[in-house]
């Protein structure tokens, strides 16, 4: 049987594996490994819901922007179910700043 560490891990270790484990070079796709649609919009700092990998889950985007529903973003990490996503351009159609 595997024994599970209960040695806490930083939140930026975390968020650097699960981004290795993520990762896909082709980003041509909404259908890449790593790429999500936004279909609950996603304001700043707090949870909306895209489409991962056939299935819904809560996600979090940690910029200062508004991701309207439809948006293609990338998932960068998890944080327990829910996934810390931004936008895969720089589009003001993707990402609105908040004022």
């Amino acid at each position: 049987m595997t024994k599970i560490s209960s040695s806490p891990r930083s939140a930026s270790a975390f968020l650097t594996s699960a981004s290795k484990l993520m990762s896909n070079p082709s980003e041509t796709s909404p259908y890449s490994a790593n790429l999500a649609i936004v279909s609950d919009d996603i304001l700043p700092y707090q949870v909306g819901r895209v489409s991962f990998q056939s299935s819904w889950w809560p996600a979090l985007c940690q910029k200062n922007i508004r991701l309207a529903s439809g948006t293609t973003v990338k998932v960068i990490g998890r944080s327990n179910i829910t996934l810390i996503v931004e936008p895969v351009s720089d589009d003001p159609v993707s990402g609105e700043p908040i004022a």
